[in-house]
């Protein structure tokens, strides 16, 4: 079995547990949207140490990140022998996001590293994650018999297994290119990249949260958990090709006009209810996002520490939504606040991509986006 293959199995077991907890927590906890801001910001805030995962995997290679991963799939079994208690619920999810934090990335620079860099693997492995979240997304179902806690702690204990088969098949391989190599993307490009990221991830967690949980209201569990999983299957097919268009239009490019497209169809999904949002909820924007964001940081700053700076933007999406939490933002304020983060992000991606890249010039493979 090739490689990524592999990865896209292994990808697809870790992110079907991590399904099953979204749609299962903002099923248990739909009428409380604050909580749900709250929430988000506690998975969230903890992402600035993928920046330390980043430096574990250029140092040590990335067995070692990997097996911290462990420690998220502890967390998970946790989350569901105290689903019930939100105030601790808050507090492992924490943990749990910190030590994903850590690991997770790795996998996508992993990835990378053992593919020479291509997009279009990186979308092929990712399939799998995807394919894990039509999975996981089904969730509410058995959960409504057996129980959201039995659920997500059987799951959990999948997490543990995933990682510690990652940890072997990476053994102590590194990254091939490091972010010391080269000049590096500068200070004003680092920061425009992770404000940007920050800025993106904003607007898709209000999506995933807030709307998630009103879909769940507008067309009940069995709906809402064939919309998931809609949702996850096409956007496992979107994926190989998400990838390949990347490497072949420019990550700059694709990730400018998915960013736009975001900030339309969120107030579309705003405005859309019953049947219309569960349609809607099925669009593949998210591989677009997250394949043109990944390759263009990697691009600028190495594969373990540009997955990681994508990532470690989270700790800066976290503290808009804990304040938004704080503040009790809801309705007009809330929606106002997606959509312009998602235009504020593509602004920044303009103004610090590099010229050739803003004009609309695709660099040569090898050269320029060193063709991953």
């Amino acid at each position: 079995m090739r490689r990524e293959a592999k990865i896209a199995l292994l990808q697809l077991i870790h992110v079907a547990a991590w399904a099953a907890y979204f749609t299962i927590s903002r099923q248990v906890y739909n009428g409380d949207p604050s909580y749900l801001v709250r929430l988000a910001a506690a998975e969230t805030l903890p992402t600035i140490a993928g920046l330390l995962g980043g430096w574990l995997s250029e140092r040590y290679g990335y067995r070692v990140p990997l097996l911290i991963g462990i420690f998220e799939g502890i967390g998970l079994v946790l989350a569901g022998i105290y689903l019930g208690d939100g105030s601790l619920l808050l507090i492992i999810m924490f943990a749990a996001s910190l030590a994903w934090s850590i690991a997770g990335p790795q996998i996508y620079a992993y990835t990378l590293t053992s593919s020479g860099g291509r997009g279009e693997s990186l979308g092929i492995a990712t399939a799998g994650a995807t394919l894990g979240y039509t999975l996981g997304s089904l969730a509410p179902i058995p959960a409504a018999v057996l129980g959201g806690g039995p659920i997500l702690a059987a799951m959990g204990a999948t997490v543990i297994a995933v990682y510690i088969a990652l940890a072997a098949m990476a053994g102590p391989s590194k990254p091939v290119e490091t972010a010391g190599n080269g000049e590096g993307p500068g200070p004003l490009r680092f920061t425009g990249m992770i404000i940007a990221s920050a800025l993106a991830f904003t607007g898709v967690e209000i999506i995933g949260s807030v709307y998630m949980a009103r879909l769940s209201r507008e067309v009940g569990t069995t709906l809402y958990s064939i919309a998931n999983a809609a949702a996850g299957l096409i956007g496992a097919v979107a994926r190989p090709l998400a990838g390949r268009l990347v490497d072949e239009a420019g990550s700059t490019r694709v990730l400018a006009a998915t960013l736009i497209a975001y900030a339309a169809y969120t107030l579309i999904l705003d405005k859309s209810r019953g049947i219309a949002m569960a349609l809607l909820w099925t669009l593949p924007l998210y591989p677009l996002l997250e394949l043109s964001l990944v390759k263009h940081a990697s691009s600028l700053a190495g594969e373990a520490m540009g997955t990681a700076i994508v990532s470690s933007s989270y700790s800066i999406t976290g503290t808009i939504l804990l304040v938004a939490g704080v503040l009790g933002l809801s309705g007009a304020p809330l929606l106002a606040l997606a959509v312009s983060s998602f235009l504020l992000a593509t602004t920044l991606i303009l103004a610090v991509a590099p010229g050739r890249w803003r004009a609309g010039e695709v660099p040569p493979r090898g050269r320029g986006e060193r063709n991953i």
